[in-house]
């Protein structure tokens, strides 16, 4: 992979999905709270405002999430530290996996609490039980193909970073008289 999306240089790439990254812990970060905080924002997060202690772990996951994503934004404007990008790809990685299993536990509190569900969120007495999850599914599907890209992209970021270093390094020559 030389390019991200085709036409940015992965260094410009890495810096976006760090962006990218913190904005997304950011408003997750921001829902958990105003769900904590006011029962007003529950209709709006309804996920979260079924289970508290659910809120209070994606409250904890997605601050931690953030400062790794903090420390990927620090290692995007680095050019010379192959260890630190190598250590970004993997907090991404391993984020493809925290993701899903928050995802996972939003969708199996909404499957427990699908009529409430639709009562407050939608604000319809129809019967929308078997849409509810529909979007949370797919959600996890695309969160994880586009979280597999962005470390993917760092990945190969640290791949050429470090070919990059080999190929330039001065080298020195030895003359023997």
């Amino acid at each position: 992979m030389k390019k991200c999306c085709f036409c940015i240089n992965l260094k410009l790439g890495t810096l976006i999905i760090s962006i990218l990254s913190l904005g997304a812990a950011f408003s997750v970060i921001f829902s958990t709270i105003a769900t904590l905080c006011d029962s007003f924002f529950s209709s709006y997060y309804a996920a979260y405002g079924f289970s508290k202690p659910f809120t209070i772990v994606s409250l904890i996951v997605y601050s931690l999430l953030f400062v790794a994503f903090s420390f990927g934004f620090y290692v995007s404007i680095q050019e010379k530290r192959v260890d630190l990008i190598e250590r970004y790809a993997l907090i991404l990685y391993a984020y493809v996996f925290i993701s899903a299993a928050m995802n996972s536990g939003m969708i199996f509190i909404l499957m427990n609490n699908k009529k409430e569900y639709c009562e407050m969120a939608l604000r319809s007495d129809e019967d929308c039980t078997n849409l509810v999850l529909i979007g949370p599914i797919i959600n996890i599907v695309i969160n994880i193909i586009i979280n597999i890209y962005f470390a993917r992209v760092v990945s190969a970021y640290a791949e050429q970073t470090e070919f990059l270093l080999r190929h330039n390094t001065p080298r020195t020559i030895i003359v023997q008289v």
